[in-house]
């Protein structure tokens, strides 16, 4: 069963990796501008690792779910938000809205 999954994604999403990485690219550009967030790296695939002053990744992660902008706490205490089928750049810019807001207030 997971192998099928592979071949199809193989078979008919590769076109849609370079959308995904554009997404993220533009996720990433939208964070850095964020005062006391910073990149972990620059994004280079469908995923963005980031950090806020301020933040405990595990918190972070919470709070911005909890606002509509899914994402996960990594270990070294980032978060990790990944672009995939599904996400348009409408969604992408939404979540950079929804981060600005929650890294902003502190809370």
């Amino acid at each position: 069963m997971l192998a099928a999954a592979g071949v199809y994604a193989l078979q008919n999403m590769v076109h849609r990796l370079a959308e995904d990485h554009d997404n993220a690219r533009i996720a990433g550009e939208g964070l850095a501008r964020i005062p006391g967030v910073s990149l972990d790296p620059a994004p280079e695939t469908n995923m963005v690792y980031f950090q806020a002053e301020g933040w405990q990744a595990t918190a972070l992660a919470r709070r911005l779910t909890e606002e509509g902008a899914l994402c996960f706490d990594e270990p070294g205490g980032r978060v990790r938000w990944v672009t995939h089928y599904g996400i348009e750049r409408a969604d992408v810019e939404e979540a950079v809205e929804v981060a600005r807001s929650v890294i902003g207030s502190g809370t």
